[in-house]
């Protein structure tokens, strides 16, 4: 996974840079006649910094609860070596004592430096705000989840995998973007040096899932240490598949730019040719 981000995306241009977007579009359809979706690249052009504005603003809601999927990893109890990494992950996105270095505090730091100042994201008026439904999704999914972190910890787990294994490639070329267009990047440059693979959360996570594994592997042999592998990749594709409100976002970005696409399928199906052809084969005219 990580070596397919660092080829297609940490070295290329953002989406919004390049104006190259993906979309989730009509391509075929089933023989039942339903639709098939697949995502097709469409040409838009450079967004706008009053786009990325727009995006910066819409990613508030998952953004300004970042590590909350953990909140809850420390206890009155006794911590073990998974949940010691896990925990250690949780107090650098709490800012390690540090109330600048909390990374929803450095997240509002930039939308603040946007002129956008929210109300408290713990209010009824950050709610009542204009984001977009699915905006909702990924944050309200990682502070459910959170909740129990005895009884979901394989997901958890496999939740932690995913969202720092993938960050320093992903986010490494959109801190690139905004240092280019003079917009700080402290936030997801401070994400992809933090959540390396090597030696930050990237590695943390991958150390805790081995050591939870072996542990499992000694209780229990082959089939708990299968049993609970595919909890925690359950976990991993849960949150990388859920919603984020990607397109909704882009819809929106779309609109502050006056851009427009054409979602129309480009494939013909067989009741868009075979009727005309079949009159035309019996107009002896024709």
């Amino acid at each position: 996974v990580y070596a397919d981000l660092a080829d297609s995306v940490m070295y290329n241009p953002v989406p919004w840079e390049s104006g190259e977007i993906t979309w989730n579009a009509v391509v075929d359809y089933d023989e039942n006649d339903e639709p098939i979706r697949k995502e097709r690249l469409f040409h838009v052009g450079r967004f706008s910094d009053q786009a990325l504005r727009e995006r910066f603003r819409q990613f508030g809601p998952l953004n300004l609860t970042d590590g909350a999927w953990l909140q809850n990893i420390l206890a009155a109890r006794p911590m073990d070596g998974v949940e010691a990494r896990l925990a250690s992950i949780w107090l650098d996105e709490a800012g390690n004592g540090k109330s600048e270095l909390n990374h929803s505090n450095v997240y509002e730091t930039l939308l603040r430096s946007l002129n956008l100042f929210l109300p408290p994201v713990t209010s009824a008026d950050f709610i009542a705000l204009d984001f977009v439904r699915s905006a909702f999704e990924s944050p309200v999914f990682q502070l459910s989840i959170g909740l129990f972190p005895r009884r979901f910890l394989p997901e958890l787990l496999g939740m932690t995998l995913f969202v720092e294994w993938e960050a320093t490639p992903t986010m490494a070329p959109i801190a690139n973007m905004m240092t280019a267009r003079h917009i700080d990047p402290q936030y997801y440059r401070m994400h992809a040096a933090i959540d390396n693979i090597n030696v930050g959360h990237g590695a943390l996570a991958k150390e805790a899932i081995k050591l939870y594994l072996h542990n499992k592997q000694q209780e229990g042999g082959d089939a708990v240490v299968q049993e609970h592998w595919q909890r925690i990749w359950r976990g991993y594709v849960a949150w990388a598949t859920l919603g984020n409100g990607a397109d909704e976002v882009v819809e929106r970005m779309m609109l502050v730019d006056k851009k427009q696409i054409h979602l129309d399928s480009s494939l013909l199906r067989p009741a868009d040719i075979l009727p005309p052809l079949v009159k035309a084969l019996r107009n002896g005219k024709d």
